[in-house]
Formats: C-alpha cells, structure tokens, sequence
C-alpha cells in the first residue's frame, strides 16, 4: 500500500498543455453580463457565473464580490484541481509537460478515458524514460520515475476512436510506503445521491456524485510505525493519492484516510488498517466482460432504454384518457386533460384556469401517466389496459439483449423481431425474454394477449436494454419484502390496518475475476439513480426486482472476489381514482308570448325571469323550457336555447335533447331548495379546499426547492466535517488535559462574573452576525443563510419570487433582558434589490400573554443598495425602543417588502446587533468575553484576617511554600499549546506597547489607550520615499507540515501608488531561511482606515504550509508605496493561527500568559485559606503525601510501559526496577506465545492456561476454568 502527497501544480510547473483555456470568453470590466452569463479568468484558471442581472465592472476573483459566484475549474485545469469530480477532456489528444520543483518519483492518472497513454521523463533534453501503455484502465500508476534534477514530465493522451480523451485527476509527488497489503481489501461506493420514499412507498431520486471508499490492513515493520503514523498525521487534511496494491485499479482513490490505527506487535512485523473516503469520481464508460470465473454470469442487471417518441412505432392503444389541454380553453377545478407532449395526465387546481400550460405547477397536478403510456414509464403502480390484447412496435436506438414485461395481467407475451419469435406464458405477473441479440434501430413487436378475447389485459412495466453480467451468485441470497402499509393497535388491543404499497428487496453475492471489479464499480456507480431490472437467477420471480441498488462492496483477493449487492425494488403506487362524475340536469322555465333570449352562462340556476318549475299559462301566452348541467352550484355546460312547452302538466312537457332527457320526477324540477343549499355549501367547501390545495402545493414546490439546495450544503459540508473530525481525534489528549485542568478551577472560578464587552456595548443577540447558520432564528418562506459567502461573512437572504409581498424573520429573547426604562438600540447591515421598498431593523416588547407593548421601526431604506463596511447602513436604519413595564419578551426583526414578486428580488441582512442605549455602536458578538474578578476585595480581606494565623503556622507554610514553588516552576516548564483558530502571538494588537515585534523604516509607536476608538494599534507617521517598504516582522515557532494562517487590520493614509500586504517567510532551527517557502498574501491598494467589521483581515489573509523542516515562521506586514506622499501607516489585531481560513481576531495567547499566573496564585490562595480554617490539617496530610511520593520517587530507580488506550478500554504492558526488585505487569484480554514458523502454541486468558499442538489440538491446561 503506498500514498502519494501531491504536489500542487501552479503555472510555473504547468510548462505547456494541449488544452486551450477557452471555456467561455475572458471577464472583461467593461462588458455588462446578465444573470447566469458565464467567463473565465486566465489569473485564476476558474470559471465564474453571473449571478445578478446587468452585471458590469465587478471582478468575480475579488474576495469581496457577491455578483459571481465560482463554478469550478476551467477545463485546462480540473485535472489539477484539489476537489474531486471535475474531468479535463478535449477530442484531440492531451499532452500536458511538467517541470517539477524538486525531482519526483510518482506518477497517478485517475479517472481516464484515453486509447494510450505515454508517459515521458525528459533531463536535460534528453529522454530517459518513454513509458506507453495501451488499452489503459481508468486508473494509472507510475511509481518509478527517475528523481533527477532538471526533471520535465511529458504526459500523452491519445483520444479514442469517435470520441474525447479525459482525465479526472493527474498527481505528482513521491510514493511513501505503507507497508504489504493484507488480502481481502474491501472497496465500496459512497452515494450522494438523494432516493427518497414516502409513507405511501412513492419514490423519489436526485442524481448525485459517487465517491470510492476503501478499507485495507497493511503488514510494516515494527521499527517503521514511528514514521507511518507521523506521515500520516501531518496528511490528516491533506487530498492524496491512495494506492491500496499496484495492479489493482479498484484500491486506487484520491481523497482523505477517516479511520487509521496500527496494531503495535512486539515482534518484527505490525499492522496498519485504514479506511479512505475518496472525493468524488468522475463518470468514465467502460464496456464490462464478462466477469465470471468460470462460466456465464447468472447474476445480471438490465439498465433500460428510455422510450421517446420516436421509438415508438405504433400501439393499438389509443391515447384519449381525456380531451387534450388546449390553451385558449377557460378549466375549472377538477378538470382534468392529457398533454401529448408527456404523455401524462393533469388535473386543474383552480377554477379560472386559462392559458397556464399543465407543465405549470402551481396550476395543474400531475396525476400520471396515460393509459397509452403507462407501460413505458419508470414508476410502478400504473398499467396499460385494454381489452383482448396490447400490440406495440418499438424501434430502440440501442442493441438489445433483454426485454422484460412486469405487473402483467393476462395469459401470454410474444416478442417478434427479425427472425425471432418467442411466445411464453405469463407466471406471477412477469415474463423475461434474456436471450435476444436485436441490433439498434430494428422493430421490436411486443403482444400481450388474453386468455380470451373479451377479457382484459393489462401491462404494469414493459422495459428492454443491454444485459449487463455481475459474476456467478452465490448460494444463499436473501430476498424481503418493505409494507407502507400501517398497523396501529389502541390501549385494548383494537387493530386498524391500512394497507399500501409493498416492495420486494434482495440481497445476493457473487463472485468474479479480481481484475474485473473496477469496471464493475464503474457500472454500479453510472446506475446509482437509475431503476433497473435485476436478475438473481433467471427464472426466480422473488430474485428479479425491479428498482435501485442501496448498497454495493467488493472484497478483492488475488484472483477472485466476492461482490456484493444489496437490492430495493419500487413500490406499487395505488392508481389514480377516476374523475367525479356526478352531474345535475335543471330545466327552467318562462312564461311569454315571444321566444326569450337564452339565459347567459353562470348566471346561476334560476336565471332571472325563468322559474325550475311549469307554472299555469295566461290565455294567449305560451310557456319555453331551457336546460344546463350543473356540479351543485357550479353550472358546467351552456344553457340550451329556449324550446316551446304546451300544457300546464308535467306530462306535457317536451324535451328536446336526447342527450339530457327530462328529470321523470314531475313535482319538482332539478334539486329541492334544502338540496341546492347543501350542494351550495358543498361546492363552497371545495373551492376554498381546493383553494388551500394549490396554496399547499406552492409552498411543498419552494420547501423542496429549499430542501434540495440545503442537502447540497449539506454534501459541500460533509468532506469539511470529516477534516474536522480527524482534527479534533489529533486534539483528543489536549482537549481531556484542558478538560481536567478546569475541573480542578471551577470552586475558584465559580466566583467570577462575566461580562460581555464589545466597543462598550454588549449584544444581546446570541447569533446576530448568523455565524451559526439560522440558530435562534424564526425564517420566512424562501429565506437562505449563507455562510462566509462573496467575502461578507455570513448573512440571512429574503427571497422574494414566491409569497407573501411582505417578509420577516426574527429572533426573541427572554432571559437577561434590561429593566423596564431602559433604551434598546437594534441595527445591521442590509443590502436590496430594485423593487425592495422597505427595508428595516425593527424592536418590539411583548408582555406574559403575547400583547405588544413597544416598538421601534421608523428608519429603513428603500431600492438597490449593496452590504457596506463603514456602517453606513447601520446608521440610516437604526431603530430603537423605551422598554415598558411587563416586558417578559423582546424580539428583533429584520423585515422586508417589495413591491411585486419576481426572480432575483431580494433583501439582505447580516452583523445585527441589539444594545443598550439610544446609540448605535459597530457590531460584536457574545464571543468577546472578559472576565471581571469580583472576589478579589473578598480575598484581600481574607489575607488579612489570615496574617496572624500564617505567623502561628510558619513551619508548615514553609513547606508549603517550596510545594508551591515547585510547581509554579513545573507551571513555568509547559509549553503553550494552542488549538486550530487560536491566536498565537502575544501583543499581537500592541497592548503592551512595542514588545516582541521589530520595524524597519519605521520609526512606528503603539498606541495602547484606545484614543481613536479602535482600541490599541500601533503607527508610523512618517512618510515613505518612493518605491520603498516599511514592514514589521518577528519570530514564531512552528510545527512542521502544519497550514498556517497570517492576517491583520490596517490603516493606509496616502496620496499616490501604494498597498499593504502579508507575508510568511519559514525558518529551520538555525534560523535559516528553507527555500521555496515563503509566500506573499492579497493586498489591498486602496487609502483607507481601519475595519470595525475585521473584514480587511479576511481579505488580506494569507495561508502557507510550513515544510518538514520548518522550526519558525518570519511573519511580516507590509507597507509598499510606489509614489506619492504617506501620512500615516498603522496596523493593529494581527492574528497567526493554525488552519487554512483566517478567524474572527481573538486573543488566546496574551490571555493564556496573563491569566496562567493569576489562576495559580488563586489556586494556591485558595488552598492557604483551607489549610488555615483546617489548623494545619490539610498540610500535614500533604506532607504525608508528599514524603510518600518523594518515597517512591527515591525507590523507583527504572519503568517503561506501553499501554494502547481506545475509549478509556486499556491494554499494554509495565515494567518497574528500583535497582534490588523488579516486577512486569501484563493487560489484555489474550496473551499467545507461538513460533513465527507456526507449531505449538500457549495461551492465556480469564486466569486459564491451555496448550495446543501444530494441529491446533487442545493437549494441556491449567488454572481456572
């Protein structure tokens, strides 16, 4: 097993690449891009979109741009790109040259696609190395190059036939050895996708990535886990190249060891197990043999070919579930049509409904598809039904090798194609045709016929494809069913049972040739959201599901390994109910000599001047009927025209449409008044059901929009969350040693206050900068927290192209709050599209019931404006609030309105802040905690009252004293350790003047006492000569490959040319400085002031990888002026932290240094106090204590130990000589003592001995049993 640490390959080591940089055009300042545009930028190999409208002249590489937002690599680049899934490619051969810093020895080329592949060291002009592999795999390896000086990599790769040439990664680097790969590694698929079912067993799939996850054990020698284990800690965060066994292209990934621990043996040999989680892989055709050992497969999948329309020959099944939707038709609620542009069928969902095709949501409801249809589609639960037989003709544009008919109703299935023509019978519903050969193109005819000819026939799912092999399947598999349905028993045992869905599943192994499971993984991995047919063994209908596989794993031997696949089929939906039918006849009527006009439409049942039932004739007059359709009060159909009626009877009244006939009751026409008013209620409560319907379906539409984008961050964050993970498993020790150290300080600390400070004014919003997301936030409907986002941080998006006009989200606080009287102050920062008319920072004060009591909103802004770093937003919209008596809640908002709804519309806020006081201040967070020492009157009136005592008790504090001594001296020995994000320098904003920090072009000053308002900084005045640097530097230690980050704020007054950066120089012990490891940050060139929201450090920041060698970090902040005249150059809060982002400014170090003494002193004060009130008691037994350590000090000359603790579970071993006796003691669950030839063997364990001879017979034991 070997890794390779990349080395990052930058434009200086790119000599020259076939591969043009021409994605999409260059970024030019002065073209204006629409929304979704995208470019490029040579400067930084990346491809940006646009992500405003009338995009002009902002740079989308500028760290604090929010107008683009980056979509990856340029396609020159993705194959040197750190992040997993991106592909080089281009239909021409890939030839890239490489010129290393340093010689390498390594070569990996991951996720190819390519007819060869040649691989060239050239020195000198001279080529010492032509390596051409043809038919390569996906994965490639080249772990012998020759490592000399001047070294230039040529890589070729020739493009296949009729298609491109890709490559998903090319790394570089040297190989380190892992040690002998033990046999049976495992090598799995982790999914990314998104496969939901519902409690109805409907499935729903969202295509993701795939990343490969290895586990393997490794034989080393015992005297290399020392080096295996430092090796690996310093790539705990680091992407590289895994290669699990040369040879061997399935144990080859690219991504992070999550799981490492080495079984210590004590003799000459000890083991390594590591599991590896890939980045995401790239999607690379491969065509599979067959993988079988010996034999044919029998374990086989069909991916199926999806049907279009023109693949479809004919079918005699006509598509007429409904009339066609047409656009100038007016459709009420219920209506229901077919779009033969899906082939699927739509219900109305409100009344009214004109020129909204069925494809709009918000609108139409898909029901599925058509009867004409449902045998092509993907989803189980429907069928194509017809009477006698279902004949149709399909011409797939792929060879077929397997045709399959499921859920099927009827007696037999005939395939005729060419020369074929099967006829098999119809068992449990299913019928499988395996053996076909069809080429592309050529008609398929598929009959499904019925015993009889008038019975029915139906079909659930007809699919065909190419037959994929998947090895010989093992005996034993498994099969299962998933029920949806439920079964819920009450307190007596009373049973109601719903009965839904079921699904088949399976699980199967199989085995194949090692050699074939790369491809195998490939193939499992291109079916990861697609359903397919999968055959356990033909002619088993529980082995032949249709539907996903959940989970699939290899265990790889020399030549054959054992696959395993883990099977859930789709459900069976229930089928969509038919339409309500149910439809009224009225007839009215009027008296009059004419014939009337006919009665308008919708003008209810009873239209003016006509009555629903025959009244008596006038002489001279004549009576006319009229009839519609109604669905209680919603009348359906025009009224007819007015037909003459002669008579006064029932009997004699004439109806004149066939289609409609009279109602034969004859006393009353149509519905009685009480059934009209029922039928009336009636259609009132659906429509305002229905109503509600599509007010639900639009908010599930924009909650799955929103649950979509969220498990997206989700994915981007999980590679992050296992970087931290492995971190925090390095921190462990240190983290349980600060954990004990509190411990013991809780009795004196417990007395402390703290108090939150920031610029004078504490926020009482717990996550006002929502640096933790939406924690403590109530969110409107299509509100988004982005974090770290376009350089502002992290700030709360109202979207406002669905809903309401007007949108909130607010946080409540209800503990700590300020005495009634007291003046609250909220403010932030905003930002806001065009028709955003009010946006605003609001306060209200609520009492026990909820009542409002208070409120403060009159300032806001209105139109576009963008996030500022001056607060100049805070100040135009600062709100505040008297808060009255009965206050028990108050809740700040963030509110905004617009004027219409629409794409792109939206109101931004972040850094909110709610103080006490009519005034404003520049935001803070809780984090900037201080602690205030209230005790300490308290303890010097103690050392007064303990004076005389003290006197009394000399001898015993004497001694105490020196204990005390001591350990302040141990105390005084510790190094300082500091976690991830913790700052390491003292002084580090010049509180304490010029200390630890040097200059030069100085002269600069500090200016420890706050007198601008920014808090301690320091400055020179004077001004710079043109071309000239003024920096202050010093001297940091350091651990070796460890990423390292340098920011700081800063003030540039000038006129002219200039700019401030940072910069990282790393030494070696001797304060040399290591070649090749020095790096300079972003600068920043503009005159300005200091930063209250600290985001200048953010954009100045620089990190850099100390090398293996490092000792010390040289870190400088730089002033460089051009030309021009300075007036002022100041810097202040510089932070140097380990990671790979810079933190919000914090200062642990000068904490740590300051408080380590003052907690010792308390400590030791505390324990002064007791040993007095005690009269000496605790002392003496200290004493005792002591003398019995100094004891066993004095007598304990030798130990050595080994112990190997997981989760406080220990085992090791311990031995002690104190130069007369000397004693071992052994822990572990199992010793064996054996030859490493094998034969006989002893063992111990539970106070047992026993003894086995080389069969491995029991011949001997003793002890307890």
């Amino acid at each position: 097993m070997k890794v390779i640490r990349p080395v990052s390959v930058t434009d200086e080591i790119l000599v020259s690449s076939s591969v043009a940089e021409a994605d999409y055009p260059e970024w030019s300042a002065g073209t204006t891009y629409a929304l979704g545009a995208r470019v490029i930028k040579a400067a930084t190999h990346r491809v940006y979109e646009s992500i405003i409208a009338d995009n002009i002249a902002n740079d989308p590489a500028s760290p604090l741009e929010d107008a683009w937002v980056d979509a990856g690599p340029t396609n020159r680049w993705a194959m040197f790109d750190a992040a997993g899934g991106p592909q080089t490619r281009d239909a021409d051969d890939i030839v890239v040259q490489l010129a290393p810093p340093s010689p390498v020895s390594s070569l990996g080329l991951l996720d190819v696609a390519a007819a060869t592949v040649q691989v060239q060291v050239i020195v000198g002009g001279d080529t010492i190395l032509d390596d051409v592999v043809g038919a390569p795999g996906t994965n490639l390896t080249f772990l012998d190059l020759p490592a000399l000086a001047g070294q230039q990599i040529v890589v070729t790769l020739t493009a296949p036939v009729g298609t491109s040439a890709s490559i998903g990664k090319l790394v570089i680097g040297d190989a380190f050895d892992l040690g002998q790969t033990e046999d049976k590694p495992t090598v799995s698929i982790t999914d990314y996708s998104r496969r939901e079912t519902d409690d109805f067993g409907v499935t729903k799939v969202i295509e993701r990535a795939w990343a490969r996850r290895v586990t393997a054990r490794s034989r080393i020698d015992s005297f290399e886990v020392d080096a295996v284990q430092r090796f690996l800690a310093a790539i705990r965060a680091t992407p590289a190249l895994w290669i699990g066994e040369e040879g061997f292209e399935a144990l080859g990934l690219f991504g992070f060891y999550k799981d490492f621990s080495i079984d210590l043996q004590v003799g000459t040999t000890s083991y390594c197990s590591l599991t590896v989680e890939g980045l995401p892989s790239a999607d690379v055709p491969v065509v599979v043999s067959e993988p079988a050992v010996q034999g044919a497969s029998n374990l086989l999948v069909v991916p199926p070919v999806a049907l279009t329309d023109a693949m479809l020959v004919s079918s005699s099944v006509a598509e007429d579930d409904y009339q066609e939707w047409l656009s100038s038709r007016t459709y009420e609620a219920g209506d229901r049509v077919i779009w033969p542009a899906t082939h699927r069928i739509y219900e109305s969902l409100m009344p009214g409904n004109l020129g909204n095709p069925p494809s709009s949501d918000a609108a139409w409801m898909d029901l599925g598809p058509t009867n004409h249809w449902a045998m092509f589609d993907a989803a189980l639960g429907t069928a194509t039904e017809a009477t006698g037989s279902i004949t149709v003709t399909i011409a797939p544009d792929e060879p077929v090798t397997a045709l399959a008919v499921l859920d099927a109703d009827g007696a037999t299935v005939r395939v005729q194609a060419g020369a074929y023509d099967q006829t098999r019978a119809i068992i449990g519903g299913m019928v499988t045709f395996l053996d076909l050969d069809i080429a592309a193109g050529a008609d398929i005819a598929v009959t499904i016929a019925a015993a009889d000819a008038g019975d029915p026939v139906s079909v659930g799912t007809m699919l065909w494809g190419a037959q994929v092999p998947l090895g010989v399947t093992e005996a034993s598999p498994t099969v299962s069913i998933t029920d949806y349905s439920r079964k819920e028993a009450d307190d007596f045992g009373n049973t109601v049972a719903v009965e839904r869905a079921w699904a088949k599943n399976m699980a199967v192994s199989s085995l194949v040739r090692t050699d074939a499971v790369d491809g195998l993984l490939r193939i499992m991995a291109s079916l990861r959201a697609r359903p397919a047919l999968w055959i356990g063994d033909d002619g088993f209908d529980s082995l032949t599901i249709y539907g996903f596989y959940k989970d699939f794993s290899a265990e790889l031997s020399e030549a054959t390994s054992g696959c395993a696949f883990s099977i859930e089929g789709l459900s069976k939906a229930p089928k969509v109910a038919d339409a309500d039918t149910s439809i009224a006849l009225v007839i009215s009527y009027q008296n009059a000599a004419t014939k009337p006009a006919t009665p308008a439409f919708g003008s209810g049942q009873t239209p003016e001047g006509w009555t629903s039932a025959p009244v008596d004739l006038p002489e001279g007059q004549y009576r006319w009927a009229t009839q519609a359709e109604f669905r209680g009060s919603e009348q359906r159909t025009e009224w007819s025209s007015p037909v003459a009626v002669a008579g006064v009877s029932w009997a004699d009244v004439i109806d004149n449409d066939p289609d409609n006939p009279k109602p034969e009751s004859g006393a009353t026409v149509g519905a009685t008044p009480e059934q009209v008013s029922l039928l009336d209620q009636l259609a009132s409560d659906t429509s305002t059901a229905l109503a509600n319907i599509a007010d639900a379906f639009l908010a599930i539409t924009s909650m799955q929009a929103d649950a979509s984008a969220l498990a997206d961050r989700v994915l981007s964050a999980e590679g992050a969350i296992d970087t931290v993970e492995s971190t925090q498993a390095t921190q462990g020790a240190a983290i349980t040693l600060l954990q004990t150290t509190a411990s013991t300080q809780a009795g004196q600390l417990a007395s402390l206050t703290t108090e939150v400070r920031a610029s004078g004014n504490p926020n009482f919003l717990p996550n006002g900068g929502f640096e933790n997301g939406s924690t403590g936030w109530t969110l409107p409907e299509g509100a988004v927290v982005y974090t770290n986002a376009s350089g502002w941080g992290s700030f709360l998006q109202i979207n406002f192209e669905t809903g309401a006009l007007i949108k909130s989200a607010y946080c409540d606080i209800t503990t700590g709050l300020p005495a009634s009287g007291s003046v609250l102050t909220i403010s932030g920062d905003a930002g806001a599209t065009a028709n955003v008319t009010n946006i605003r920072f609001d306060i209200y004060c609520y009492d026990a019931s909820g009542n409002e009591l208070a409120s403060g909103w009159a300032n806001f802004k209105s139109g576009t404006f963008s996030f500022q770093n001056n607060n100049s937003n805070r100040a135009a919209m600062a709100n505040s609030v008297t808060i009255p008596a009965g206050t028990t809640r108050i809740r700040a908002r963030c509110r905004g309105q617009v004027s219409a709804l629409g794409a792109n519309q939206y109101a931004r806020f972040r850094l909110v802040k709610l103080e006490r006081g009519a005034t404003w201040t520049p935001y803070t967070a809780n984090a900037s905690i201080v602690q205030t020492f209230t005790t300490i009157n308290g303890l010097s009136s103690s050392v007064a009252d303990m004076s005389t005592t003290l006197l009394a008790q000399g001898a015993q504090l004497a001694l105490h004293g020196a204990a005390i001594s001591d350990l302040e001296g141990q105390l005084a020995s510790l190094s300082l350790t500091l976690s991830v994000g913790s700052n390491m320098l003292t002084n580090s904003t010049f509180e304490d003047g010029m200390t630890g920090w040097n200059h030069v072009n100085g002269p600069f000053s500090a200016s420890p006492n706050d007198q601008w308002g920014w808090g301690p900084y320091t400055a020179s005045p004077a001004n710079m000569v043109d071309n000239q640097w003024r920096y202050l530097w010093r001297d940091v230690p350091v651990a070796p490959n460890v990423p390292y980050t340098l920011s700081a704020d800063h003030a540039f007054f000038f006129s002219g040319v200039g700019r401030f950066y940072v910069q990282i120089d790393y030494l070696d012990s001797g304060a040399n400085p290591i070649s090749g490891a020095s790096a300079s940050g972003p600068s920043i060139a503009t005159p300005i002031d200091f930063d209250p929201e600290d985001q200048k450090r953010f954009a100045t920041a620089l990190t850099l990888t100390s090398p293996p060698t490092a000792a010390f970090a040289r870190i400088y902040l730089v002033f460089h002026k051009t030309s021009g005249t300075v007036s002022a150059t100041s810097v202040r809060r510089v932070k140097f932290e380990r990671g790979t982002k810079a933190t919000p400014y914090s200062q642990e170090a000068s904490v740590y240094q300051s408080f380590t003494a003052l907690n010792t002193l308390t400590t030791s004060m505390a324990d002064v106090t007791t040993t007095v009130a005690n009269h000496g008691v605790t002392i003496a037994s200290q004493q005792t204590a002591i003398t019995t350590i100094n004891g066993n000090i004095t007598t304990l000359f030798g130990r050595v130990s080994m112990v190997i603790d997981v989760n406080g579970y220990a085992t090791g071993w311990e031995i002690n000589n104190n130069g007369s006796s000397g004693n071992m003691k052994l822990r572990s669950d199992l010793l064996e003592i054996s030859s490493p030839g094998g034969g006989a063997r002893t063992e111990y364990s539970n106070g047992n001995w026993r003894v086995y001879d080389a069969a491995g017979t029991l011949r001997a034991r003793w002890g307890v049993w």
